[in-house]
């Protein structure tokens, strides 16, 4: 244990079957402030409105968190303060980034998927059309021994279940100017899997040369943007997708995440990049590029 760290208190406790956590600002190192105490500084999805059906949160902090306080640190409450149990899977490890920034919560798929067993036993807790908090308990503590101390709530909406696949063939693309660094703007038909948006769109050189760069969201999650390292050149790229490539709810261009059919796995072992080719002009021929 580092110098200075938290002598380890029980965190979390039942009391009629509802969870709730104790603050350990008393237990807290007088070293531990507002500057060097861990905060959340993103959640994905960012967009305050998400399907019945999604799948994960991601939660990153600005600091190496404590891998072993976490655990039952997070719940979801519904308008009316109550807790929802049995939202997320339960596991045996924690699902942390190699750093441990980055945590991700797995919501049970056992609420959505057919022919699968989980804590939520195929029922969904999360009802459309009404509004619920996701709460990351104030003692959750980073390695160096600072806790969160207050709660985290991230307020959202819950909508329809989506049960149609991402089409990457409908999406609108803003182009950038030859000689440029601009950025290539696609607009996704709605919000997408966060590591996803990461790892699985890739811009090419019509040779298939990768073009390296920084990728960014938009507002909501629904602008992917790529900016180049280097100037773009005149002439033809491709916009490669892999097929895996995931919704909020699971579902990816080459089936849904629920297909009882089975169809889904048969075009998944068939499935080939979707690549999406553009050009790239010294001209602004396609129109103007509004902002987001």
């Amino acid at each position: 244990m580092e110098a200075g760290a938290l002598i380890r208190m029980p965190l979390f406790v039942v009391v009629f079957g509802t969870p709730w956590t104790i603050s350990t600002a008393s237990f807290a190192s007088e070293s531990c402030d507002e500057v060097t105490r861990p905060h959340v500084v993103d959640v994905y999805p960012s967009t305050s409105v998400v399907p019945q059906n999604l799948l994960r949160f991601y939660l990153y902090f600005d600091a190496a968190m404590d891998r072993e306080s976490s655990r039952s640190q997070y719940f979801v409450r519904d308008e009316h303060g109550g807790v929802i149990d049995s939202v997320f899977l339960s596991t045996r490890f924690e699902l942390w980034s190699e750093d441990a920034r980055r945590l991700t919560l797995l919501l049970d798929p056992g609420r959505i998927k057919t022919g699968i067993s989980g804590e939520g036993n195929s029922k969904n807790l999360l009802k459309p059309q009404h509004r619920f908090e996701l709460i990351i308990g104030g003692a959750l503590m980073s390695q160096a021994g600072c806790p969160l101390t207050d709660d985290f709530k991230h307020p959202f909406f819950v909508s329809q279940p989506d049960r149609i696949s991402p089409n990457p063939n409908k999406w609108a693309l803003e182009l950038p100017l030859a000689n440029s660094r601009e950025s290539l703007r696609v607009k996704l038909q709605e919000p997408l899997e966060h590591v996803s948006l990461a790892y699985r769109i890739r811009v090419k050189t019509s040779s298939g040369a990768s073009v390296r760069g920084g990728i960014s969201l938009g507002r909501e999650d629904r602008t992917w943007r790529f900016t180049p390292h280097e100037l773009w050149m005149e002439g033809e790229y491709q916009l490669v997708v892999d097929p895996m490539l995931e919704d909020l709810a699971g579902n990816r261009p080459v089936g849904l995440f629920d297909d009882p059919t089975g169809e889904s796995r048969t075009r998944h072992e068939s499935a080939q990049p979707i690549v999406i080719s553009f050009q790239v002009r010294s001209d602004r021929s396609q129109g103007p590029r509004p902002e987001e």
